[in-house]
């Protein structure tokens, strides 16, 4: 009977492996449709996530088998339009630094030439945004005032240098004739007092 139980059993395991191997034929083939569906969902997907990857981070994360093509291309278009202004703004700030740097260094420049004309200047000086043109005119004008100035200077300078000597001469003749009326008090002194002393006598 033991063997007799082994050997139903044997063939019950037999035929259920083969109903099993045969329902999950039948179960693929009932279900090679669906899988069909699921493998064109995944694709489309995949194609998607590519398609968006340049605009999103992290664009394998996300899924799109739910959207339909119409509600995923306004997705894409909206995406890829926010990235573009965002990138045009970055271009935009970084093109606003590096004229400002421009500029600053034009400054910088400017400032170190009209260093020794400032004093010809009226100070409220924007040396950034000034125009080449209007530079250049501020530099000649400035120039130009630097040599008057100068011109000038020079007049005093030698007007004072005329008025130094007039005056040290001055004061020589001064010296002579206190020297002079010295010399005479003196006399006039020594006279009166010999004149004393011989009253004296």
């Amino acid at each position: 009977y033991l063997a007799g139980g082994r050997f139903v059993d044997a063939i019950k395991n037999k035929e259920v492996k083969v109903n099993e191997e045969m329902e999950s034929k039948l179960m693929d083939a009932e279900k090679y449709f669906e899988n069909l569906e699921k493998e064109k969902a995944r694709l489309i997907n995949l194609e998607r996530i590519e398609k968006i990857r340049p605009y999103v981070e992290n664009a394998d994360k996300m899924t799109f088998q739910e959207f339909d093509d119409e509600s995923f291309d306004d997705f894409l278009l909206g995406k890829k339009t926010r990235f573009e202004n965002e990138q045009k703004e970055r271009e935009a700030e970084a093109l606003r630094i590096e004229s400002e740097k421009k500029l600053d260094e034009l400054a910088r420049e400017r400032q170190l030439q009209i260093a020794p004309y400032l004093q010809f200047t009226n100070g409220n000086l924007e040396l950034r945004t000034m125009s080449d043109e209007d530079y250049i005119k501020l530099i000649s004008d400035c120039q130009i005032a630097k040599k008057e100035y100068d011109k000038e200077q020079e007049k005093i300078r030698l007007e004072n240098e005329k008025l130094k000597a007039e005056a040290e001469a001055k004061e020589k003749e001064l010296a002579i004739e206190r020297e002079k009326a010295k010399a005479e008090s003196d006399r006039v002194e020594a006279e009166n007092q010999a004149k004393l002393k011989e009253e004296r006598e």
